[in-house]
C-alpha cells in the first residue's frame, strides 16, 4: 500500500502512581486577573454518586529534563449524572510509558500531601486520571494528559 509499512501500536507499561481528588473548576475570564470559581451547579461528592465523565486541563504537559510539575496544577472537573459538577471525587493517577522518564517527589507540608513529577529523561508518556466511582454504565471514567519531556 504505497510502500508504507503498517503501523504497530506500542505496548507501554502502566503503573499506578497515586491518588488525587477533583477540585472546584476554575475558569479564566478576560481582564479578571486570574481564575475564579465557575458558576455551574456544584456539590461535594458522596459515596454512591455516579461520575459520567472527567474534564482535564491541560491536555499536554511540556517539561524539560530536570523540571518538576506539581500535580495540583491540573484542573480536574468531574461531571455527575444530573449535570452537577462534583468536587472531592477520589481519583487514581497512573502513568503509561517508560518508568525511567519520571520520578515522583512527595512532600508533606502542614497536613497536605504534595506530589510532584520530576522529568528525568527525554521522552513521551501519558498520565492517566481515573475516577474511583463508576458512571451509569458501571465503568470508571478516565482521561489522559500527554507528558512531553524534552532535553
Amino acid at each position: 500500500m504505497f510502500g508504507l509499512s503498517p503501523a504497530v501500536l506500542a505496548q507501554l507499561p502502566y503503573t499506578e502512581m497515586g491518588r488525587l481528588a477533583s477540585n472546584e473548576p476554575q475558569i479564566e475570564t478576560p481582564g479578571s486577573g486570574g481564575p475564579r470559581t465557575n458558576t455551574f451547579p456544584q456539590e461535594p461528592f458522596s459515596v454512591g454518586q455516579r461520575i459520567e465523565w472527567l474534564e482535564l486541563n491541560p491536555s499536554i504537559i511540556r517539561l524539560a529534563v530536570g523540571d518538576t510539575y506539581d500535580l495540583r496544577q491540573i484542573n480536574i472537573i468531574a461531571h455527575g449524572q444530573s449535570g452537577l459538577i462534583l468536587t472531592g471525587v477520589p481519583l487514581n493517577v497512573g502513568m503509561e510509558g517508560r518508568l525511567d522518564l519520571l520520578t515522583l517527589d512527595n512532600t508533606n507540608t502542614q497536613g497536605d500531601l504534595i506530589v510532584e513529577l520530576k522529568a528525568a529523561k527525554a521522552g513521551l508518556a501519558r498520565l492517566w486520571i481515573q475516577s474511583t466511582a463508576p458512571n451509569s454504565d458501571g465503568e470508571r471514567p478516565r482521561q489522559s494528559i500527554v507528558l512531553l519531556i524534552e532535553d
